[in-house]
């Protein structure tokens, strides 16, 4: 069971869901009481679309460990994207009830639910978190531009309101990858980007 729970691990990682939605399946009926395979077939069915078998393997991964943070947090973002908001805020409560450092962030859940003010800042250990799993990936970005967008948002803005006959100075502050450089350049006298 660990060594296909271990492969669907990697198998995710590398972007090769569909091996690895086959490997947690795989992993389940071996050690039916592991509730991390349920939670990771359950990210993977979640990245696949398939949001109502997500919800049944965050919900089984919870059943079978009831403090799972992690579990609760996503089944969280599962209801809030099929719109069952009440559920999801019962669902990010827990998170805080669990983990109150929140370094899942559903503190800002919950806000974007109406349901908590909006921080005056970013919970730090989310912030740490969410750098530390999306470092790892921030090479992906340029070739699924369909999940991260950020780059594309400022572009079209940028393109609105500047033109290239006047050039600026920019610092792109935070620039990852520097996949806004390709846009910014044309309108920069100098463009510095730090990460």
């Amino acid at each position: 069971a660990e060594a296909h729970y271990n492969l669907g691990i990697m198998l995710q990682e590398l972007g090769r869901l569909d091996e690895a939605l086959a490997s947690y399946k795989q992993a389940v009926p071996l050690k039916p009481d592991l509730a991390e395979a349920y939670y990771n077939l359950g990210a993977t069915l979640k990245e696949l679309g398939r949001l109502d078998e997500a919800e049944a393997s965050y919900t089984q991964a919870i059943a079978l460990k009831s403090d799972f943070a992690g579990a609760h947090h996503n089944l969280g973002t599962v209801y809030k994207e099929i719109g069952k908001h009440s559920k999801a805020v019962e669902c990010f409560e827990k998170v805080l009830e669990l983990s109150s450092e929140d370094f899942l962030g559903a503190t800002l859940e919950l806000a974007s639910l109406g349901k908590r003010k909006i921080p005056d800042k970013t919970p730090e250990k989310y912030m740490q978190e969410f750098y530390r799993t999306k470092s790892k990936r921030w090479s992906d970005f340029d070739t699924k531009q369909d999940i991260y967008r950020g780059h594309l948002l400022i572009e079209d803005a940028f393109k609105k309101t500047h033109n290239l006959s006047k050039q600026v100075e920019i610092l792109d502050l935070g620039c990852g990858t520097g996949s806004l450089a390709r846009t910014l350049r044309p309108y920069a006298r100098t463009l510095i980007g730090v990460d």
